[in-house]
């Protein structure tokens, strides 16, 4: 076999001295084929937890006029123009219930409930000169040492329905610098740069002890630039703009027999192309309707990314990706000149069809799968609050996010998904 992670498994299943013919290690391996079904590292989109920044968040995502400060860096860099010095944090607390009900009969349907998951961001804004801004965010997106345990959670691969105890742990982490120059105040434009650091694993547990036994990871490097420009129109409001390119930047897939061996293997993640565009309009003195659209090219890379699976038996498997149009509805309203309460409306595309096997359950196309989240389609209602004070500024929000997914019986992932999240958090603007 080309692929070292093909040549293992084939050892996984035939070393007679390894015992790996036993009904265990069997079972065992059930286990990890289910562990990457449930893994989907391979597509990465501006994903649903990306709603960093103060303005941001109470905005329901309105990124391309309401983002300031570091925020900006990952929304549209040229609002860094308009950020006066100072630095921010964000913290959030998300409550998650996702349930995935197979169409095999006799499975029960698995549920992952996590009671409070926490999302923070924070950076800061310096305006050496008035017409230049600079910013800088950290996000981190795990922490050393925290699990989530899921048990029981059900899978289907190649036809087979099967279930898996496991334990992830995640310690990625995203950076970014911009700059932004205001040309005039019709005018401005920015580029940020975003590091991604990706480093996540997933632990599988034995059937029989419940003790780990196979360990697989991830990490990835990769920096994303985005151009941002906007403007003001005279008697009519705010605009913006903003271009991400695509990219398919590499990713190290490790897997290790706990006491054993190791093994891994290079796949491809697929960063997609990203066009955004937004206005908030002056309709009235204290009353101001935005709305924030962006398109995500995803067909191009049906070929480019590896799924976690692909590496493992070593076939090159394309991916069901769809193209996705993602739109914000809302509405900022003045009380006085320093309190604004928001409301929005979000409808964000599905980035992955259900895929598509012959009538053998051979894989032809990837599709949907367990915890895919980017792959249901998603409406987000949000409310929000920002108090302007002279030093400082406070936001609030609350977020309700409902996704839902059906892939028909012939397909690979087939079943129903549902998703079901609660954001509600604040954050603070000090100069």
């Amino acid at each position: 076999p080309k692929n070292e992670f093909h040549s293992r498994l084939l050892r996984f299943k035939r070393q007679p001295m390894m015992h790996l013919l036993n009904k265990r290690r069997q079972r065992l391996l059930g286990g990890v084929i289910a562990t990457l079904a449930f893994w989907t590292p391979d597509a990465l989109g501006d994903d649903i937890f990306n709603f960093q920044g103060l303005y941001t968040r109470a905005s329901g995502g309105a990124h391309q006029t309401e983002s300031r400060s570091g925020a900006a860096n990952i929304h549209n860099p040229a609002n860094l123009s308009l950020s006066p010095t100072n630095g921010y944090v964000d913290v959030g607390m998300t409550r998650m219930s996702y349930e995935y009900a197979p169409t095999d009969d006799g499975i029960d349907p698995g549920q992952l409930v996590m009671p409070l998951v926490p999302l923070t961001s924070f950076g800061g804004s310096w305006r050496p000169t008035k017409k230049l801004g600079l910013g800088a965010i950290f996000v981190p997106l795990g922490m050393p040492g925290a699990k989530n345990k899921i048990s029981k959670f059900p899978f289907k691969s190649g036809g087979v329905a099967m279930n898996a105890d496991m334990e992830a742990e995640e310690t990625s982490y995203r950076a970014g610098l911009g700059a932004g120059y205001q040309f005039s105040r019709e005018f401005r434009i920015g580029l940020g740069l975003l590091y991604h650091h990706k480093s996540s694993k997933v632990t599988v547990l034995s059937p029989d002890t419940g003790e780990p036994a196979v360990v697989l990871g991830e990490q990835g490097k990769y920096i994303t630039p985005k151009l941002g420009m906007g403007g003001f129109v005279p008697s009519y409001g705010t605009w913006g703009m903003s271009y991400r390119p695509a990219m398919k930047p590499k990713y190290l897939m490790t897997m290790e027999l706990v006491g054993s061996e190791s093994a891994e293997s290079v796949g491809k993640y697929y960063v997609p192309e990203v066009y955004g565009a937004g206005a908030s309009l002056r309709v009235a003195p204290l009353f101001q309707p935005y709305f924030d659209y962006s398109y995500e090219r995803w067909i191009p890379g049906t070929f480019e990314s590896t799924p976690p699976l692909a590496l493992m038996s070593g076939k090159s498997v394309p991916t069901d990706f769809q193209n996705t149009h993602n739109i914000v509805l809302g509405a900022k309203s003045y009380v006085g000149s320093k309190q604004h309460f928001y409301g929005s409306f979000g409808y964000f595309g599905a980035n992955k069809g259900a895929g598509v096997q012959t009538d053998e359950q051979e894989l032809v196309y990837a599709g949907i799968g367990p915890r895919d989240f980017e792959a249901m389609r998603r409406q987000q209602y949000t409310f929000g609050y920002s108090n302007s004070l002279k030093q400082q500024a406070f936001t609030g929000y609350l977020s309700y996010i409902t996704a839902a997914a059906e892939a028909p019986e012939e397909t690979p992932g087939a079943g129903s998904y549902k998703l079901n999240m609660i954001m509600a958090g604040g954050g603070l603007m000090f100069r």
